[in-house]
């Protein structure tokens, strides 16, 4: 790929989500000085907020989903997400390279983007869907047969921020290369500290402080929302913990516990700094964001060892504990935010690990070095 090669990054959403984030982040690195290269931006549907300020230097293109959703002629196309595989798919068909990321597992089933214990991704879904997806069997035989024909007239590869989902669509369609980019993500540390962010909150600078985090926040039934509540109502005792829960659309404040709704990239990095832990029971994931902006600001994350999580975090940035295991979950907690000095080594490794491994700009020149080593072998 040369420096005048042009680039269309598409999303469905401009903004909201992980994969509009990533495609958010490479568009605005990818058009640095530095990175001189025509990127446009396409999505399908426009979900900006005029209240909240345009991130970076990302201008969207929104396209309806009935029409043909490419017009700008470049050399690659970069699919991250859509409500309509199988159109996008057959859409990709004028472009000679095409890069796929696969944020969650959506296009090697038939319809869910997290199989869960299911096996169909691999043996072939079912109808009916144990979980409740129409028509899973025909639209995973659609898709299937839409890579194929887009494989017979372009030039393909898949990336997977995780190994542990590349091996999954290495099962699934084995004929298309897969390689591994972890996500990477900007600075989230709130740039006059941990204190001050504590006193923008209301917070004392001696408290304990926990934070759950997720789109959707205690709806998140892929992030155990449901079960927040009871977690708190675990750890509670401690009389200096203080728990933070954002991401929803509701906000309330009860003792020692301040719901949050849906927050912007500046209150994101507020709470992010002001927190000496990140709790994320996730049930279902690839290789979230949210893990590397909690790093991003100095903050240590225990999770549960779900999907990609566990190429994330290690003993010197975290705790990993086994899926499902609340007991488990409530004892790192405890154990964890008793040791201030551990807690606070853990918090400047985890920021050495972003600084080191999961930056936007590290993400950006891994993927440059795809498209460039994509463009020469389609040549």
């Amino acid at each position: 790929m040369t420096a005048s090669s042009g680039i269309l990054m598409h999303s469905m959403l401009c903004r909201r989500g992980g994969a509009a984030r990533v495609a958010t982040l490479l568009h605005n690195e990818l058009c640095a000085p530095e990175m001189p290269y025509r990127v446009v931006r396409s999505t399908e549907y426009d979900d900006s907020d005029p209240l909240l300020p345009e991130e970076g230097q990302c201008q969207c293109i929104t396209t309806a989903p009935a029409r043909s959703l490419f017009s700008e002629p470049c050399d690659v196309l970069h699919l991250h997400s859509t409500c309509d595989w199988q159109r996008l798919l057959s859409d990709a068909q004028r472009f000679s390279q095409v890069v796929i990321t696969l944020h969650d597992a959506s296009l090697l089933t038939g319809g869910c983007p997290f199989p869960l214990a299911c096996s169909g991704w691999k043996d072939g879904c079912s109808d009916p869907c144990p979980r409740g997806y129409p028509y899973a069997a025909a639209r995973q035989a659609a898709l299937r047969g839409a890579l194929e024909k887009l494989c017979a007239v372009s030039a393909v590869q898949m990336v997977s921020p995780s190994l542990w989902l590349k091996k999954m669509a290495g099962q699934a369609v084995s004929g298309i290369p897969c390689h591994v980019i972890p996500n990477g993500v900007e600075d989230t540390f709130f740039t006059e500290g941990k204190n001050a962010a504590r006193k923008r909150l209301g917070i004392a600078a001696a408290a304990r402080v926990i934070l759950m985090l997720a789109h959707g926040g205690q709806q998140a039934a892929y992030k155990a929302g449901e079960q927040w509540e009871g977690l708190w109502r675990s750890v509670r005792g401690r009389r200096d913990i203080i728990c933070i829960m954002a991401g929803g659309d509701s906000c309330r404040t009860e003792e020692r516990l301040l719901v949050l709704p849906y927050l912007d990239r500046r209150h994101l990095s507020l709470v992010l700094t002001a927190a000496d832990l990140l709790v994320y029971p996730t049930l279902a994931d690839n290789h979230p964001l949210v893990v590397l902006e909690a790093f991003s600001a100095g903050t240590p994350v225990v999770a549960f060892a779900e999907g990609g999580v566990p190429e994330q975090i290690d003993r010197k940035t975290g705790r990993l504990v086994q899926p499902g295991n609340w007991p488990a979950m409530t004892e790192q907690i405890l154990h964890l935010t008793a040791d201030r000095t551990g807690l606070k080594k853990m918090g400047e490794a985890a920021r050495t690990c972003w600084l080191n491994r999961f930056t936007a700009r590290r993400m950006a020149q891994d993927y440059v070095r795809l498209y460039h080593r994509h463009g020469q072998s389609a040549e």
